[in-house]
């Protein structure tokens, strides 16, 4: 146990976030607008840090981190940052983004690529005095490459399915041919057999003797 739970910021937490967000000279009036982005570390009621998690599409901007102490951030930000990339991975997040810049979290993170770079959502405030930091969750190339293998997985199974369907629909479609010409069969038995059997009933019934 670590003392700590981490979780997802609410209304009730809004006075102790301002009073974390004021000591580390955040932006207040612009995060109270967004507290649902936070994850708050929490420990015997007191709110002792948080960060948030901006979500745009299939990226994810880290950003905010606050601490009332920061001698507790060592300790801290490897539960945060769990936290954190379970919310992305959950939201189908496939890179998350940052400007943090405490060594763990340049230990955590990457430099990104040229390709990566383009791809990063110009609705992330950029502040050029920090560089960005990148953690690559999922490879959407690869991603692609599995729903197409899905897809044809799919294709094979109706297929396959369709194929079952039409061969138990011909053996139904024989059973019914078998018993209707079964059923016309034993109508023309039936038929015959009245038509021979009718005219000996009547050769054989005895005349009235006259009076």
């Amino acid at each position: 146990m670590t003392g700590y739970e981490i979780r997802r910021a609410n209304v009730d937490d809004l006075p102790q976030l301002i009073l974390l967000w004021e000591a580390v000279q955040l932006p207040v009036a612009q995060l109270e607008k967004r507290l649902t982005e936070f994850q708050v570390a929490e420990t015997a009621g007191t709110l002792v840090a948080a960060i948030g998690l901006q979500i745009y599409q299939h990226d994810g901007y880290m950003h905010g981190e606050a601490f009332s102490d920061f001698g507790m951030a060592e300790r801290l930000r490897p539960l945060l940052w769990e936290r954190m990339e379970r919310v992305a991975k959950n939201h189908g997040i496939f890179r998350v983004w940052t400007q943090e810049t405490a060594p763990f979290w340049k230990h955590a993170f990457n430099t990104p690529s040229k390709e990566q770079t383009a791809l990063r959502p110009p609705i992330f405030p950029n502040n050029e005095k920090f560089e960005w930091l990148i953690v690559q969750l999922k490879d959407p190339t690869v991603l692609t490459i599995d729903l197409d293998k899905e897809f044809e997985r799919f294709k094979e199974s109706e297929r396959a399915r369709s194929e079952e369907v039409m061969t138990q629909a011909k053996i139904l479609k024989g059973i019914a041919v078998f018993l209707a010409l079964l059923l016309a069969g034993f109508s023309v038995v039936v038929f015959f057999k009245y038509v021979l059997y009718k005219p000996r009933q009547n050769q054989s019934a005895p005349s009235n003797p006259s009076r």
